[in-house]
């Protein structure tokens, strides 16, 4: 049931979006292995996780564009998590926005998703020429 946020990408907006994935991650047979690994399995590991994963989506998505590379990358390493999990990761978070928010918020959220997981799949692409 698609909940009625149509209104702009924000801190609200982020923190109901993170938090109804990390719900999915935790239910999903393939992730939540990986991330049980990762986050830990009691509810106050997650909730901790949930608070970083929150701050970490608001600072990319509401600065607008990649400043911290290398905070990016530690954020998104976990694990087990191969590019085969990372596309179910990212499929993932795509349902959960097309979910919660109407076409267009969902759109610009999922925008974000993919120049993460470029950087992700292809780590060496943002590297200066040697």
């Amino acid at each position: 049931m698609r909940r009625d946020l149509s209104t702009p990408i924000c801190e609200v907006a982020i923190r109901n979006l993170v938090t109804a994935f990390h719900m999915r991650v935790r239910r999903d047979h393939v992730l939540a292995p990986v991330f049980a690994r990762a986050v830990g399995t009691s509810d106050a590991e997650w909730a901790a996780h949930i608070i970083q994963a929150e701050h970490f989506w608001s600072s990319f998505i509401l600065a607008g564009g990649i400043h911290c590379r290398r905070l990016i990358l530690s954020r998104l390493h976990l694990p087990g998590l191969e590019p085969p999990l990372f596309e179910r990761w990212l499929s993932l978070l795509g349902g959960t926005c097309t979910d919660l928010f109407e076409p267009p918020v969902a759109a610009a959220f999922q925008g974000h998703f993919i120049r993460i997981a470029r950087l992700h799949l292809e780590p060496n692409r943002f590297e200066p020429a040697a």
